[in-house]
Parts: C-alpha cells; structure tokens; sequence
C-alpha cells in the first residue's frame, strides 16, 4: 500500500510539473502575440549573445556566420517597425483628438 501511495504522488507531482509547463508556455505566447516587436528585439538580443559569447559547436562551423547574417538583416527590419509603429501611434491619437 505505501508503494501506490508513492505512485501517486510521484505521479501527481509530474501531473503539477507539466501543468505549470503548459501554463509557462501559454504564458509565452500569449506575450509574443501581444509584442511582436518586443519579441523580435529579444530574438535578435539572443544572437548577440551568442556572437559574443561564441558559444558556438565545432560540428557547425558555420553558426556563427549564420547569426551575423541574420542580425544584420532583422536590425534594420526591427528599426523599420519601430518607426512605423511610432507613425501609427501618432495617427491614432490625432484621429482620436479631431
């Protein structure tokens, strides 16, 4: 009897574990959806990281080339954003005003 009980528990706490890892999840995009730029600005904030670090594996030489590419084209997208984002907020609060 002891032994089902530890079952059960275990397999209560594993049930807790991937309820909360769903929850994280949902959580994540949830936040993604609500900020796409914001979320884009963490991706690119990652590759950063990750030339500086050069946190990269001998297998995929490669890597690293890859991340610069990629932040030097999502930079100027992200900046592209950000101004019309701007624009768009500026727009938004004159045709509430008039």
């Amino acid at each position: 009897m002891p032994h089902l009980d530890e079952v059960i528990t275990s397999l209560r706490l594993k049930l807790a574990a991937a309820e909360d890892q769903q929850r994280r999840a949902a959580e994540v995009e949830a936040e993604t959806k609500a900020n796409p730029l914001k979320t884009l600005e963490n991706v690119i904030t990652q590759l950063r990281g990750a030339i500086e670090r050069n946190s990269y594996s001998k297998s995929f030489p490669l890597a690293g080339y890859y991340d610069r590419r990629a932040v030097a084209h999502l930079e100027p997208i992200l900046e592209a954003l950000k101004q019309i984002h701007t624009r768009l907020d500026v727009l938004e609060r004159e045709a509430t005003q008039n």
